[in-house]
């Protein structure tokens, strides 16, 4: 079946994986902290469970493009679903959540010495924007010292608005894990500055 697969299936399903691996870091928080406890039994029965077993045993062949994107939603869906369900328990918990969310970042972290340009592909390899076709982003200016990107459209609304939560909520945490991810370089991340995204050194 890996005849069928190439470089960029499996650059997806391991953004998808590293995105379950955040939503599992919440959950066990959730649960260890007594925020909502069932919360995992409860995305699991709307949502389904995580297979992270290698693409190849899994992945439907007849329908890679699919299937691939499937996954995304069902991560983004889970994701949405679970911040929300903590959030709505109580909004304080986000404070915490934002905790675990810098903190994932800074253990899947880019390297002392890594460049803006490093860091840019680092995130655009880690964090999920839907599909390449949807091409979310473009870059306006990059460089060792300073990239500077375009958000075009947002794919993750419609996911947070399904769960009856706020997006918003979910940049917050995008944030702080970028912001971790990039927290052993010498660089710093400034979102929307007039509506562009920056890497830049400090």
């Amino acid at each position: 079946m890996s005849a069928f697969l190439g470089p960029i299936h499996y650059w997806l399903y391991n953004k998808i994986k590293l995105q379950e691996n955040f939503i599992e870091n919440i959950l066990d928080a959730s649960s260890q902290n007594n925020w909502y406890q069932g919360l995992k039994n409860e995305v699991e029965e709307a949502y389904g469970k995580p297979d992270d077993r290698p693409l190849e045993d899994i992945i439907d062949q007849n329908n890679i493009h699919g299937w691939l994107q499937g996954k995304i939603s069902q991560a983004e869906l889970r994701l949405a679903f679970v911040v929300t369900n903590i959030a709505r328990k109580n909004f304080d918990y986000v404070s915490e959540l934002k905790k675990i969310a810098y903190s994932f970042g800074a253990a899947n972290s880019v390297s002392e010495n890594s460049t803006a340009s490093d860091c840019y592909k680092f995130l655009n390899d880690s964090l999920i924007d839907g599909m390449p076709c949807d091409r979310v982003n473009d870059v306006i200016e990059s460089d060792e010292n300073k990239v500077v990107w375009k958000q075009n459209i947002c794919v993750h609304s419609d996911y947070w608005t399904k769960v009856g939560g706020n997006a918003e909520v979910y940049y917050t945490l995008r944030h702080e894990i970028i912001k971790g991810m990039i927290s052993k370089s010498d660089l710093e991340y400034v979102p929307n500055e007039n509506g562009l995204n920056i890497i830049r050194r400090k």
